[in-house]
Order: C-alpha cells, then structure tokens, then sequence
C-alpha cells in the first residue's frame, strides 16, 4: 500500500470538489467493470541472481572511499579540477570551483566521453578531453558544440565494501533478522511482494483503461478540471525553480515545447483525468464504497513513519483529510476492478500496450506533456514520482 500512495503527491493541497456520493451525473455509460478480460506481462521471479543483485547493492550503498594508488577505474571516486574551452576560450560554468570536483566514475553524471576519459590516469595526471556537447542540451549556445576539457586528477579513492557477515546484518537492525542466512530470506521476501505489488498494479491499470474507454462521459465540472490543470502547472513550476529558471523557460528548453502548447496540451489532460475521477467515483457510488474516518486514521497510522510524521494528525494536516479520502477511493476501486478481472499472462504484453499507448499519443509534444501533467492512474503517477527523484549537477559539463 506504501508504493501506491506516491499518488497523493499529485493530490496534495488540491480541493476535493467532488465525493463519491452524487459525482456520476456525467456518466452516462459505465463500462463493466467486474470480469474485464486483461493481457498483462507474466509476474517477474525471483531468482537467486536478483537476490544477489539486491544485497550487493545494499553493500555498494555503504561502501567506504579510501585513497587507492594506482589508475583510475570505474567505481572510483575521483577529486578533479577541469576547464572547459570551446574554440579556445573559456565559456561561464565550464570549469570546477576551489577545492575540486567529486565525481564518481561510472555516474553518468557528466557529459558523454568525460568519466570514460579519465579511465586509466593517474593521481597527478593532467588530460585534454575533446568531447562534444549533447545536441539536445538544455542551453542552446552550447548544444552540439565541440568542447575540450583539460582535467588534471587530485585524488583516486576506491570503494571498500563491508563483508556480508552476521555482524553487518545485525547492524542494519531488520526485525527477526540476525544472520546471513535470514537476511537472504528477507530480501527474497522482500522482492516477492515488490513483484507481487507490481503485477496487481500491472492488472489494475490495465483493467480500468479497458473500463475508462468502455464508459461514455457527457461531460465534467470545470472546477474538477481547473484542480487538475493548476496541479499540472504548478509542477511545471517546481521543476522550474529546481533548475533556477522560470516555467517558460523550463518548458521551452526541456519539454521542447511552446508555453502556449504546453498550456493547452495540459488542459486537454486535466479535462480526462476530471473524467477518469468520474468514473472512480461512479464505480464507488454504485459498490457502495464509503470512506470512514477510521479508514483516514489508520491510513495515517500506517504510513506516518513512512513519510517522517512524529504523529497520525501531523500527516492528516499536511496532506489534507480530503485528498487521503480521496486516495482511499481510488484505492478500493482499483483493487475491486483488478481482483475480479480476468487475467492472461502474455510475455511482451506490455510493450505492446507501450507502443500502441504511443501511437495514440501521435506527438512528442503530448508525450513530453505528460510526464508534467498527471492522469488517475497510478503508473503515470509513479513514472512522475520517480522522475521527481532525478538530480542535476551544477556544472556545465553536465
């Protein structure tokens, strides 16, 4: 349930115009939504690789840097000063500040051929890399230039990974979890539910698309669309100001887009996810589904920690009453479509469903659109949330 509450994130401090009871008098036609014949990918197995995979990681995570006397490789932690010149002269933010730059080989955190590079030099080393801005890069005046950076190589660190031993399990303090033995066992557990979690939410999606084109919608509440279209908006505006720039701009540069364009786009997606809610609602109203102040309560109580609330109420206030009852809602709507549908597993079903979502995109301007603008459904709400994740460096060598 945790993973599926990343959708208050577009829920949050958005009016509750409408409830369960009395919000279907624009569908006119619900589709069936009890035994929806879906096609989805196969649950994913966990194998002893994957496990593996898992707990090397986790080690990874908590891997010590310890200066290394030998040539850079990748997994290394390097300290490095650089200067970036495009026809010979230095341009604003090519070059690191006092004290160097930390970059970890292997990131991907800078441009293409600028880690690979460094591969092989030594602390000392100093190195011309002639490499070429990305054509797509976000400041158009450099974008598909040529470029040459001179680095010169302070430090080389290596990572020093703990040993798996009974000793290092204790310290991650996992409930009935002590030896080496048990922690493999947790973490089979663990990505059982993970895969679990993902098929469901695979069968619930699937299950209420089919739902959502099969009902016809006469109409919606504008003031429904206007919550949606000021969220989207608002978003645009937050990753505006993540990267110091305004929502124009953030538009123009990263969507590729006219502001004009990513307006009105925003809207045509603001008047479905209105819809979308609609037949949420119509389904709820007709299953009799209500949501009890008990249910808020013991939503918060379960996720409270999860979020960094010391209390039920702190999380109740912050994300608001309404928008928790509302989730809630979307909640056992999803969960009673998928559980009663009728499911086929079928190897590359989703992309599939992948490409033919695309083709009825038809641009890359509605699709670029909506990883700004959120839907209903929760896997275009967990495709943002983790996008929200992604960071950027300050440098220019980005």
């Amino acid at each position: 349930m945790k993973k599926r509450i990343v959708i208050l994130a577009t829920l949050v401090g958005a009016v509750a115009m409408l409830t369960a009871c009395g919000s279907d008098k624009y569908v006119t036609k619900l589709g069936a939504y009890k035994g929806v014949e879906v096609t989805v990918e196969p649950k994913e197995e966990v194998t002893e690789e994957k496990i593996q995979s898992y707990i090397d990681q986790a080690l990874q995570a908590k891997a010590v840097y310890e200066e290394a006397d030998r040539e850079v490789q990748d997994g290394d932690q390097v300290n490095i000063d650089y200067v970036g010149k495009i026809d010979g002269e230095a341009f604003d933010g090519g070059s690191s500040s006092d004290g160097g730059y930390d970059l970890t080989i292997g990131s991907h955190a800078l441009i293409e051929g600028f880690e690979e590079g460094l591969l092989g030099a030594k602390k000392g080393d100093t190195l011309d890399l002639n490499l070429t801005f990305p054509a797509t890069y976000s400041k158009e005046e450099l974008a598909g230039k040529d470029v040459v950076f001179t680095v010169t190589v302070n430090t080389i660190k290596e990572a020093v990974l703990p040993e798996l031993n009974d000793e290092y399990v204790a310290g991650l303090k996992l409930e009935n979890v002590a030896t080496v033995d048990e922690y493999r066992e947790y973490v089979k557990n663990m990505l059982q539910e993970q895969s679990d979690y993902t098929f469901n939410q695979n069968v619930q999606n699937a299950a209420f698309d089919v739902v959502y084109k099969e009902s016809e919608v006469s109409g919606v509440d504008e003031d429904m669309v206007d919550e949606y279209y000021n969220q989207a908006l608002s978003q645009a505006d937050q990753y505006a100001s993540y990267y110091g720039t305004d929502r124009e701009t953030f538009v123009t540069q990263s969507l590729g887009m006219t502001l004009e364009d990513f307006e009105a786009s925003a809207k045509e997606r603001a008047e479905e996810s209105a819809k979308q809610e609609l037949v949420v609602n119509a389904i709820a109203k007709k299953e009799k589904i209500k949501i009890k102040k008990s249910d808020i309560t013991d939503f918060a109580k379960e996720n409270m920690s999860y979020y960094g609330y010391d209390s039920e109420d702190a999380l109740i206030q912050s994300m608001g009453e309404d928008q928790i009852e509302k989730y809630l809602r979307f909640d056992k709507v999803f969960k009673l479509i998928g559980e009663n549908a009728q499911v086929t597993e079928q190897a590359g079903a989703q992309e599939a469903a992948t490409e033919e979502a695309a083709t009825e995109e038809n641009t890359t301007e509605e699709a670029a659109t909506e990883a700004a603008t959120e839907t209903t459904t929760e896997a275009a709400t967990e495709q943002t949330a983790t996008e929200e994740t992604t960071t950027e460096n300050t440098t220019e060598a980005e």
